[in-house]
């Protein structure tokens, strides 16, 4: 190159690109590690912990107990050494050419992580061997990280490796572990405060995989814990259960129900298209639901018509999982009345995308009103 000739520049800079990206598309916490949670439902596990590890630490005034590391571990089908080489790679998966399932983009992973922590570690095994793999927000400003590390063979960390509660997991002949630590964006540094608004959040987007009708989605065991790493004890070990705006399904969370359900149908469900752009057009699964009679005697200053009241609004739901809920300017959650009656719109195609289905939901919306 001559001094003449213009300097050649990089079309991204990683920092730069990964420091915005961290700003896309996770409302909150709960959020972000529903995407982890997506993966492990693809990878066929059975049972997947979500574990915030904490302890106490000196801040400007007093000590507090915080969170340090958020993990989500599963028995699932694990990765090759290869595709975790790659996993951490924006833009790569193993579902690109299928729109079948909860994603397809080779963005979840990354993407969720990134929002919430500056470290992220990924640990896979299938039969005997386990692999490891990271990305450092810090090595990559600081230039020591440009590309991706490869699958390294190593052991399972220490914490879950030798603790009853995670050991059959990791024993299991297939699973991953994935670990955020450096944590910078999580909504609440209070393991307490953390694990419950998950819980809220999490019961009601998985609430197809938690409960013992198996007709939009296996059950699977969902658990929370916080681990004390200063007195090496587990604590607030959650187990979680189906909160269903419908209260259609059982076992629930509604509280003082012994978990049955509280709602019937109201008519039958029905279906109907709706286009969302010139030529497209989805089918849509209505299902509606009303409290009854005993349940709305209660009022909605009762616990139970409280949690009602947090679940007014309009679920849409995709392969099992809720994508979208709220009321999209169509009902108005201040109005008693409208905490006693559900309803449920599924996607009964997957051949659209995210971007597709929240068009379609505010196009339904539209149709509705």
């Amino acid at each position: 190159m001559t001094d003449t000739e213009p300097k050649q520049m990089q079309i991204v800079d990683s920092y730069l690109a990964l420091n915005a990206l961290r700003e896309v598309g996770y409302r909150n916490t709960a959020t972000a590690i529903a995407e982890l949670v997506d993966n492990s439902i693809e990878a066929e596990a059975d049972d997947i912990f979500i574990i915030t590890q904490s302890q106490m630490e000196q801040g400007k005034k007093n000590l507090s107990y915080r969170v340090k590391q958020i993990a989500v571990l599963d028995n699932g089908d694990g990765m090759a050494p290869d595709d975790l080489a790659n996993c951490l790679s924006l833009g790569w998966g193993t579902r690109l050419d299928t729109r079948q399932g909860l994603g397809r983009f080779g963005f979840g992973l990354k993407g969720a992580s990134i929002s919430q922590a500056r470290k992220i570690e990924v640990y896979s095994w299938q039969s005997d061997k386990c692999y490891r793999t990271y990305l450092d927000l810090d090595e990559v400003r600081d230039n020591k990280q440009q590309l991706l590390h490869p699958a390294e063979v190593c052991k399972t960390p220490r914490l879950y490796s030798e603790r009853e509660e995670f050991r059959e997991l990791i024993n299991n002949k297939s699973g991953t572990l994935v670990v955020w630590s450096k944590l910078d964006g999580i909504d609440f540094t209070r393991p307490n405060t953390l694990l419950n608004r998950m819980n809220k959040e999490l019961c009601r987007l998985y609430r197809h995989f938690l409960d013992d009708d198996d007709t939009y989605g296996r059950k699977r065991n969902i658990v929370m814990c916080d681990y004390d790493l200063g007195k090496s004890k587990i604590k607030n070990f959650t187990k979680l259960a189906a909160n269903d705006p419908l209260y259609l399904l059982e076992p629930s969370n509604a509280p003082g129900t012994d978990g049955k359900a509280t709602n019937v149908p109201f008519e039958k469900p029905y279906s109907i298209d709706v286009k969302y752009a010139p030529g497209k057009s989805s089918k849509i699964e209505i299902r509606l639901s009303i409290a009854k009679p005993g349940i709305q005697a209660l009022s909605g200053n009762s616990v139970l018509g409280k949690h009602y009241g947090q679940n007014a609004g309009i679920s849409f739901v995709r392969a099992g999982r809720e994508i979208d809920f709220g009321p999209f300017g169509f009902i108005h959650p201040s109005e008693p009345r409208n905490r006693w009656w559900g309803l449920k719109s599924d996607f009964l195609l997957n051949s659209t995308n995210y971007l597709e289905l929240r068009t379609i939901s505010n196009k339904f919306v539209v149709f509705g009103s």
